[in-house]
């Protein structure tokens, strides 16, 4: 459980000021003990109970942080998205829109997750990869390099590299 320290505050633009958190008890999934400084929330509501933010990450507007995820490093995690199921987001990830990452999941590097994306089953997505639109990866996949997925794609296999996939199943 995190609680807001309401005399550390950040203003991200004129509609969106988040806080600093601080954990209220001992979060040994995480290894963080009671009192310990984490990243930034816009809102409680943004942070489930056994979930951890840490280092400079940032997570605001309705994106949710549940099931004993964590948000590391310089993350950012916004609008309608939702990170569960035990996932992390890390370096300077970026998820936002409607995307769900999910299933113990990690998304890292400079890598970006957005609009109906959903990142599920222990998959891997990192360096300066772009999911989006109703893009699918699971099953451990791992992606990474410069590829991009968009449209009604399937990932159940690794690919790197500078792939361009809009529609179709690669396993």
């Amino acid at each position: 459980m995190v609680k807001l320290l309401t005399n550390w505050s950040l203003a991200l633009n004129a509609d969106v000021t988040v806080w600093r958190v601080q954990a209220a008890i001992d979060l040994p999934d995480h290894g963080v003990s009671a009192g310990t400084i984490g990243g930034w929330a816009q809102s409680l509501n943004n942070v489930d109970a056994n979930c951890w933010i840490a280092d400079n990450a940032m997570i605001w507007g309705n994106a949710k942080l549940l099931e004993g995820s964590t948000l590391a490093q310089h993350a950012q995690v916004w609008g309608d998205a939702c990170i569960r199921g035990r996932s992390a987001v890390c370096g300077h990830a970026r998820v936002f829109g409607g995307a769900v990452v999910d299933g113990g999941a990690i998304v890292r590097g400079a890598a970006m997750v957005h609009g109906l994306a959903q990142i599920r089953r222990g998959a891997l997505i990192q360096q300066n990869a772009d999911i989006g639109e109703r893009a699918q990866v699971g099953k451990r996949a791992r992606v990474g390099g410069n590829v991009v997925l968009r449209g009604t794609v399937e990932v159940y296999a690794n690919i790197s590299d500078s792939e361009n996939l809009t529609f179709g199943v690669v396993t």
